[in-house]
């Protein structure tokens, strides 16, 4: 019986498993923020974040959008079956893929430290939820977002909030062109800036769909 009932159990926690929202994988060496060496382009970022999609066991998600800053890549995921954002990529020149840190981590409800996906384990600082409805809408973001910029970059514009689980990134923008990346919680309003990409190079933009 007591074999039964452990068999049992086994095959429970793979049900479970099956379930949870994809593992992501962490970085291997280096400290995100230091500008990274490598023959790595814009062009073969998209391959490279594919491959890492492939390699956590989720069809559902895509890359929409890939920017190139002097430290790095950065990658912007999304699920194509809902068309919220998922989770943010860094990729390094170098080929090494990673989940970004800052919001990312620690305001992402389904994929972050707050959900069982990629560093999360059931929320470690909040509750695990795959709903992307949050208190704060994305015009009432970019409003978090632009008070942030007057006070601290005036003359920069917040513009094309992203919708992710838990928080929204938008691009930073000054005279037309991008200069960077903040997010905003989708909850309390608290603005993070992102401070390690270094300067803004150039962006590709793969899919368009719903925010």
């Amino acid at each position: 019986m007591p074999i039964i009932v452990v068999a049992v159990t086994i095959v429970g926690m793979l049900l479970y498993s099956s379930t949870m929202v994809p593992q992501l994988l962490p970085r291997t060496s280096g400290l995100m923020g230091e500008p990274s060496t490598g023959g790595l382009t814009i062009d073969d970022v998209l391959s490279v974040a594919q491959d890492y999609l492939e390699a956590v066991g989720e069809l559902d998600l895509a890359v929409a959008e890939i920017m190139e800053f002097s430290n790095h890549f950065y990658v912007d995921v999304y699920e194509e079956g809902r068309g919220v954002h998922a989770f943010e990529l860094i990729v390094e020149r170098d080929g090494d893929v990673y989940p970004e840190h800052g919001p990312n981590m620690m305001w992402n409800t389904k994929y972050g430290h707050h959900g069982r996906g990629m560093m999360g384990r059931g929320g470690m600082m909040g509750t695990y939820s795959e709903s992307a409805e949050m208190l704060i809408d994305e015009h009432e973001s970019v409003d978090y977002a632009q008070n942030y910029l007057d006070k601290h970059m005036p003359g920069a514009s917040a513009v094309e909030p992203h919708r992710f689980y838990g928080y929204y990134t938008l691009h930073v923008e000054a005279d037309g062109n991008i200069i960077g990346m903040l997010s905003v919680n989708g909850y309390d309003g608290s603005v993070w800036y992102h401070n390690w990409h270094g300067e803004f190079i150039q962006i590709i933009e793969l899919e368009h769909h719903e925010e």
